[in-house]
């Protein structure tokens, strides 16, 4: 059992003191703060309540924090703390949704994110007072201020259409510093039925990006028909799986000009000999960075699959394909990618799957994430089966590992594991791209103090279990600051929501994210 408290003057006022921790390698990362942001049994802000259970929590460059809880009467609610003092409610079930005088809200979507600026959430309001199926789905998002601001509403207008409006539902694609981007279809005045369109809020303005119907660059005789994952970088251009009609399926950028094609079914793959049977559709298997450079997954005509990356001159490579030798393994090959993440500094995260009983995989052998410092070649990170770093000998991760990427090069690591003496549990560790290294942060059995004389000991944890690279749209728990949105549980049942500080080597890009963090902290002032 290890003791966590306040070994470092660096960690803010308010963080908590901690104690020595086991001996550890000299370059190991550690944790150097604990910040108890909220917590079970106490007061909900805003309301005549207590905080029950916590969902996920996710912060942004700033190290503000984002949480969903539940509380005592069983509504369920959404809480912005800025980083000191009393985090503040941003809505809550059952009280009167923002901007709406009497008409409660009745459910928060768990699909919400922080910007710059603040929370961005979906929401629906309760059917009373002439609201109807067609007219109770909402869009939040933040003004410069942090007040909430209504992006859209099913059945209000849809700028750009001639007096059609938002249909329902509204589908949240991802909010980055720029805006929020989100499908819909829409609504015509005549009652037909409407268009599929990919929208754009830029913080005062929403903006129509593509309609169904609409010209496909670079694909003569095809039209956009649906479109699907998507993300946007923090200068508002996206990269989005669109279906075009009849019936082709295509990558393409919108948000900089005139739609860009990346990838279509039938056109030559680069780097492979072979041609796109598909891109694949999922927003977790689609990365992009501010530089506007694009990783991608994608199904080939002979039968592979491929991860596709930039290559640091404005194109790009094939980072992985299935039947490639896995590095770090015992002649184990892949089999079919999974997730990816690209980060500012074009380091990438990939989440692969391995051909069982080829070189050394087994079924419990059979999954991995390997990743690349920059440009670089690609290497093993952690495998479901290998050691995990900071436990005894024999110990071995558990399968479904979920990660992270920031900026700077830095990884973290969410999973299972199993532990002689220690048997099973969650942990948490970083590993930084550059140098290679892993460090265990957090176990199941830690003992956190979560108040002055008041410590817990650890029985779950959940940080992360996203997938992006902190420039694509996605929610995040984990900025180039080194700070980690977490939410944990303790033995007596207790739990609650925490920020834990791992300060980042200035390795790679970091000096990066540090300018920016100094230029976000001017711009609030």
């Amino acid at each position: 059992m290890r003791s966590l408290g306040f070994w470092t003057p660096i960690a803010a006022a308010g963080a908590l003191a901690l104690g020595e921790l086991a001996a550890r390698p000299a370059d190991a990362v550690e944790i150097t703060a604990i910040e108890t942001v909220a917590l079970r049994f106490a007061p909900a802000p805003g309301t005549s309540e207590t905080y029950q259970l916590f969902n996920s929590a996710l912060l942004n460059d700033a190290g503000e924090l984002l949480f969903w809880a539940d509380i005592s009467n069983g509504a369920r609610g959404l809480w912005w703390w800025t980083g000191s003092g009393e985090e503040s409610l941003v809505a809550v079930t059952g009280a009167p949704a923002p901007g709406f005088a009497t008409v409660p809200l009745d459910t928060i979507s768990g699909n919400f994110w922080l910007t710059a600026n603040g929370p961005v959430f979906f929401g629906l309001l309760d059917r009373v007072e002439g609201v109807t199926a067609l007219t109770d789905d909402l869009l939040y998002g933040s003004n410069a201020s942090g007040e909430p601001v209504l992006i859209a509403r099913s059945g209000n207008l849809a700028p750009g259409l001639g007096g059609a409006t938002f249909g329902s539902p509204l589908g949240g694609q991802g909010s980055s510093d720029f805006g929020t981007l989100f499908y819909n279809r829409s609504e015509p005045a005549s009652g037909a039925f409407g268009d599929n369109c990919l929208w754009r809020y830029d913080g005062s303005v929403t903006t129509l990006l593509a309609i169904e119907d609409g010209f496909a660059p670079g694909a003569p005789g095809f039209q956009f028909s649906s479109f699907l994952g998507t993300v946007m970088n923090d200068v508002g251009v996206t990269l989005t799986h669109v279906r075009l009609a009849p019936i082709k399926r295509s990558l393409y950028s919108f948000g900089n000009g005139a739609p860009q094609l990346i990838a279509l079914e039938g056109a030559a793959a680069p780097g492979t000999g072979a041609n796109f049977r598909f891109p694949t559709e999922g927003t977790d298997q689609l990365g992009i960075n501010n530089a506007g450079e694009i990783a991608f997954v994608a199904y080939l005509d002979d039968s592979t699959s491929a991860f596709f990356a930039p290559d640091g001159a404005g194109g790009q490579r094939v980072l992985a394909r299935s039947d490639d030798p896995a590095p770090g393994t015992a002649g184990a090959v892949f089999a079919s990618p999974d997730e990816l993440a690209l980060g500012g500094d074009g380091s990438m995260v990939i989440d692969g799957d391995l051909e069982v009983g080829v070189g050394d995989t087994t079924t419990v052998t059979d999954s991995g994430l390997w990743g690349t410092a920059g440009y670089g070649p690609l290497r093993l990170i952690a495998r479901e089966g290998g050691q995990p770093a900071g436990l005894p000998a024999g110990s071995s991760f558990g399968p479904n590992l979920n990660f992270e990427l920031n900026g700077s090069g830095g990884v973290i690591l969410v999973g299972t594991y199993a532990a002689p003496g220690l048997g099973t549990g969650d942990g948490l560790w970083h590993h930084d791209l550059y140098t290679g290294e892993t460090s265990l942060l957090l176990r199941k059995g830690d003992v956190v103090e979560v108040a002055p004389g008041d410590l817990r000991t650890i029985t779950f944890l959940s940080a992360l279990g996203r997938v992006t690279g902190g420039q694509d749209g996605r929610s995040t728990a984990w900025n180039d600051a080194g700070q980690i949105a977490a939410t944990l549980i303790f033995s007596d049942n207790s739990r609650g929501a925490f920020r834990l500080t791992v300060p980042e080597p200035t390795t790679g890009a970091a000096w990066i994210g540090v300018a920016a963090l100094a230029w976000l902290a001017r711009r609030r002032a």
